[in-house]
């Protein structure tokens, strides 16, 4: 790849010969002589001004540009059109630019297909170039020829919020030998010429490609969401008692209400009907008290960004025995794919991501006195680089929190642990769709 392609929007300049086009065959045409009679000489007379025609020019049309935005799939980009009214969408088809500038022998389309992935593509540093939005292509181009025309097809892809945008542009223009002679017989001085036989301008036929690639990067990802509790109550007096709280979309995107609700409940009501078994059977073998069993989780803290939201539960269970036991749960939806994650989905490289967490942990855990209910065996064990480990780790407006349960890292007497790593410490090892923009 030359050089130039370091510098975003140049791509080689296609030869003359392969880019002259169809319009051109314009020959110099050879009246037949005839014989003709010599007129009587008359006195000279003073010549009449000769009378200039207006010779066609070149039609250069301004575009309006308009701005397509995915509040689904999180992205925008910038499109132009030669009608106020008219409107473009990627999943409209084809978007025909042909106009900018208008050409007798040159045509080109323009089509962008938008797919949700978690695979990051990857190419050579000299096949990239990065807009002025920080977003990054990868190019790649090829060459054609069918039936005296030659079709160049320019590919771009790129990464937004997740999602996969591929952007093409097919050029097609005319190499037809009889085409090139008449433009070579009129020469470029000719006024048709521009419009009819001069070859592809990297500068003249590339702005309005260069205009929507500069456009295109991250643009929030659905509306606003309202969040209201939902409850879970049910007694039976004298063997259980059960009171949760959690956080349900009432009100936005109902694909994205309606995971985010099942992700958060589905589990919730599973546990609830498990400990309503258990204790009905304890119930039966006398095995109730001192105290009736109890389930709660009241308090929750929940999380929005274009491209997340996560809601964290805590609470408590009570099965008999010296004390309750602290309960959580942790529900981390992407708003695009519509799917729960680890926390290790969220960083660049997952096992780069972990061990990252494992060792800030440990450094971090180290330095607070509870670990005097602890040793080294034990504070490895519970920061070792696993999901599982990790299972807590919420997502804050300053940061990530990881909390770890009581005997994970220490014993129960010193309580559950927690953490806070702030977002500037996370910068480069968070995928970009899931850092915050502004922190």
């Amino acid at each position: 790849m030359l050089e130039h392609m370091k510098n975003f929007l140049l791509v080689p300049t296609l030869t003359l010969f392969s880019l002259l086009g169809a319009g051109c065959a314009f020959q110099p045409q050879q009246l037949p002589s005839t014989p003709q009679t010599q007129p009587p000489t008359q006195s000279p007379e003073t010549p009449k001004p000769v009378e200039k025609t207006d010779t066609p020019k070149p039609q250069i049309s301004a575009p309006i540009w308009k701005t397509f935005s995915d509040k689904t799939l999180g992205y925008s980009l910038d499109y132009p059109v030669l009608d106020a009214d008219k409107t473009w969408s990627p999943s409209s088809g084809i978007l025909d630019v042909s106009d900018f500038p208008k050409l007798s022998h040159i045509k080109r389309e323009v089509t962008v297909k938008a797919i949700p992935s978690t695979t990051a593509i990857t190419c050579s540093e000299n096949d990239q170039i990065k807009n002025p939005l920080g977003t990054v292509f990868c190019y790649d181009t090829q060459t054609e020829g069918a039936a005296g025309s030659s079709y160049r097809t320019d590919n771009y892809r790129t990464m937004v919020n997740g999602t996969l945008i591929t952007l093409t542009m097919v050029t097609k223009y005319v190499n037809d030998p009889r085409i090139i002679e008449g433009c070579e017989t009129m020469g470029d001085t000719d006024p048709l010429w521009e419009t009819t036989c001069r070859p592809f301008d990297e500068k003249k036929d590339r702005e309005i490609l260069d205009g929507i690639l500069k456009s295109i990067g991250p643009s929030a990802v659905s509306d606003a969401i309202s969040l209201i509790t939902a409850e879970i109550k049910k007694k039976k007096p004298e063997v259980y008692e059960i009171t949760v709280s959690f956080p349900q979309i009432d009100k936005g995107d109902a694909t994205i209400a309606a995971a985010f609700n099942a992700a958060v409940r589905n589990p919730l009501e599973k546990e609830v009907n498990t400990f309503i078994s258990d204790a009905t059977q304890a119930e039966k073998d006398k095995a109730i008290g001192p105290g009736i069993w109890s389930y709660s989780m009241d308090a929750f803290a929940t999380y929005q960004s274009p491209r997340i939201i996560n809601s964290f539960l805590s609470g408590s269970v009570y099965t008999g025995g010296a004390h309750p036991n602290a309960i959580y749960q942790n529900v981390i939806l992407d708003r695009v794919t519509k799917k729960t994650l680890h926390v290790s989905d969220l960083f660049v490289d997952a096992k780069k991501g972990l061990a990252f967490l494992s060792t800030i942990s440990r450094k971090m855990l180290a330095t607070k006195e509870a670990m005097n209910m602890s040793d080294n065996d034990w504070l490895n064990t519970g920061t070792e680089p696993k999901d599982q480990n990790f299972s807590q780790t919420h997502l804050t407006e300053t940061g990530l929190t990881i909390l770890f349960p009581a005997y994970q890292v220490a014993a129960y007497a010193a309580g559950p642990q927690e953490i806070q790593i702030p977002w500037k410490d996370l910068q480069g090892l968070i995928k970009t769709e899931y850092f915050p923009t502004v922190k």
